[in-house]
């Protein structure tokens, strides 16, 4: 009897678990694809394109320095093979070689610290404005998540560590993405197509919480 009352008990816990689950009004939005046609995404896109022109055209000057540098030293040592020379023009030729080298070691190192460093300069620039992006998108989810009474917002683009989508299935009378995307590009430029440029840029993996429930 004992155990016949426990399971009624727990029979009557789940039920009211359940009935309360089904009360929930739940939406979800696609925050990957939200941020892909953002158009600020976009923005911060062709920002970061010319940045990187730029670290790559100024690679590409300091690299022809170097490259000037090695020919002078192949040059250097082909004179220095002249059996010709005396042991006074071969040690000149030689201390020209070591102080022509030392000044390649230099500028290759001057320019890998270069790329380094604007390297990691533009990674951080990228992901502060992709970090206030994904700021920008929870704000407009939970805000019609709020005026549409939802209880609860689900990010359906989340995926597991094991990278395996976190939701299999959702319901797709739930998704609010395209009312997001139409609030978030209301203030977009004239013409303004997603679909014209690609972005390559990734939301932050540390910086993509799903949606706040609504209060």
């Amino acid at each position: 009897m004992k155990f016949f009352n426990t399971t009624l008990i727990a029979a009557a816990a789940l039920g009211m678990v359940s009935a309360a689950h089904a009360e929930l009004k739940v939406a979800t939005v696609d925050v990957q694809q939200v941020f892909k046609d953002y158009y600020k995404t976009h923005e911060a896109q062709k920002e970061v394109n010319n940045v990187r022109k730029e670290i790559e055209a100024e690679n590409a000057t300091r690299m022809e320095k170097v490259k000037a540098i090695e020919k002078e030293l192949q040059d250097i040592k082909k004179r220095g093979e002249d059996p010709s020379l005396s042991d006074k023009a071969k040690q000149s030729l030689g201390e020209q070689f070591q102080l022509k080298q030392n000044e390649g070691i230099a500028l290759e190192k001057a320019r890998r610290e270069f790329v380094e460093r604007k390297s990691r300069s533009l990674n951080e620039t990228v992901q502060l404005k992709m970090s206030a992006i994904i700021e920008e998108i929870n704000k407009v989810a939970t805000d019609k998540a709020t005026s549409g009474k939802f209880d609860l917002v689900l990010d359906k683009s989340a995926v597991s560590a094991a990278q395996t989508k976190v939701f299999l299935y959702t319901n797709p009378s739930m998704d609010i993405t395209a009312e997001v995307k139409k609030e978030l590009n209301a203030s977009a430029p004239a013409g303004f197509d997603p679909e014209k440029d690609s972005v390559d840029i990734q939301v932050p993996a540390a910086a993509a919480p799903a949606p706040a429930p609504a209060k």
